[in-house]
């Protein structure tokens, strides 16, 4: 696929890659931003584009790579990129800054963006990020331009440089346009350091949801094809542990039955204790697959959405696949956008709730519900809501924070 290989940013990226970048790069329209050809180092990584029409400097199969690029939606998308890929990516135009705003700090009659473009030569976020760090150090002899601290005489020989402070308070100004979620500077998800409380008990056999979420490799790993083309949310996440005193233990089962129509219908299940607030019994929207394990991790679904984000939560589950598909096999799943598993949509919409909570979530696979009370009332309810007249409605909605869309295009063949 030349789309992957072209945007292979690992040391092994091919050596026509550099030559797509040249000719992309300068064959743009006439208001491009930005102007200066050195600028535009990727147009999949920055806000600008290269010519589409009446271009024939750029090669069919370059123009080609772009047709699919923009048909199946190509976009930059991750939860919590590694603070080495946000400092990889381009500053100048950058894909995830709101254009307007970027390119308002960035005008070139300001003195000191030029300084930046041509002695500083910054062209990275990590380059902004080096420059606007050296405004705070305590060598300073002054906050403005006549410092003659050791720093700013050495950045003048260096780089022909007459600002060094406004070009250090400059470069700060234009990092913070980043969405936090792309702004290096910050805590990031991978700084956290989740200690278990003291005394820890874990139900045995139980596995815990990996609430990871940050993308680590290169840039190649945040961009995703067949996304919904939507701007992604650019908050950034929190998955700090947070949790509260006391665990809950809740079954959930699925089943299914044929009706009258001798169609199959399936329900959910949900079980804590008798007479428990969270017990429930669901029949599945009728647009959802029908089947046994579908109900199952509904009931997952709607369990989770039930209970308090602080709360730690061991789900007892009779179904292997449903366990797997939310354990082990939950990172390639999510990768590949779930592709090729009968319940894509609802997987998503789990995976989804389970990293918004702040608390742990295990699960436990039983062998089956023979000796397990929680599971056979859970079960039962399960086909208490199949025989349901009508379907429960299942709200689809997931919360922009945490939804990512699309196949990593590291992983695809």
């Amino acid at each position: 696929m030349w789309l992957k290989s072209y945007l292979d940013f690992s040391p092994d990226r091919p050596k026509w890659a550099y030559v797509a970048d040249d000719i992309l790069a300068s064959n743009v329209p006439k208001n491009v931003h930005p102007q200066e050809r050195q600028l535009r180092i990727n147009m999949f990584l920055q806000g600008w584009h290269a010519k589409k029409r009446a271009a024939n400097e750029i090669p069919s199969e370059l123009k080609a790579m772009m047709s699919v690029a923009d048909k199946y939606y190509l976009q930059v998308q991750a939860l919590a990129p590694s603070q080495d890929i946000l400092r990889a990516l381009p500053m100048w135009d950058h894909v995830r800054a709101v254009k307007t705003v970027l390119r308002q700090a960035c005008i070139s009659s300001i003195p000191t963006i030029q300084c930046r473009k041509v002695n500083h030569k910054l062209r990275t976020v990590g380059d902004f990020v080096d420059l606007a760090k050296l405004w705070s150090v305590e060598a300073h002899t002054l906050q403005d331009d006549a410092c003659r601290c050791g720093l700013c005489v050495a950045l003048r020989e260096a780089s022909g440089c007459r600002s060094p402070m406004s070009c250090m308070c400059r470069a700060n100004k234009i990092l913070n346009v980043l969405p936090s979620r792309w702004d290096p500077r910050g805590v990031l998800p991978e700084d956290y350091k989740d200690i278990n409380p003291d005394e820890d008990a874990i139900e045995e056999d139980s596995v815990e949801f990996d609430r990871r979420v940050t993308t680590k490799g290169n840039i190649s790993n945040i961009l995703r094809l067949f996304t919904e083309g939507d701007t992604p949310c650019g908050d950034c996440v929190d998955v700090s542990l947070s949790e509260s005193a006391g665990a809950l233990a809740i079954a959930t089962e699925g089943a299914s039955w044929q009706d009258d129509t001798k169609c199959p219908v399936a329900g959910a299940g949900i079980y804590v204790s008798e007479h428990h607030a969270l017990n429930k019994s669901l029949r599945l929207p009728a647009t959802w697959r029908q089947a046994g394990i579908t109900g199952t991790m509904t009931a997952t679904l709607v369990s989770t959405r039930s209970v308090d984000g602080l709360t730690p939560i061991y789900q007892h589950l009779s179904s292997k696949y449903a366990v797997d598909s939310l354990t082990k096999l939950h990172p390639k799943l999510e990768a590949v956008g779930f592709l090729g598993h009968p319940d894509a949509a609802l997987l998503a919409m789990l995976v989804a709730s389970l990293w918004a909570r702040r608390a742990r979530t295990f699960f436990k696979l039983l062998k089956g519900r023979k000796g397990n009370p929680a599971n056979i009332s859970a079960f039962e309810l399960a086909l208490e809501g199949a025989k349901k007249c009508a379907p429960d409605e299942v709200t689809m909605e997931v919360d922009p924070m945490w939804k990512l869309t699309g196949v990593n295009l590291s992983h695809m063949s």
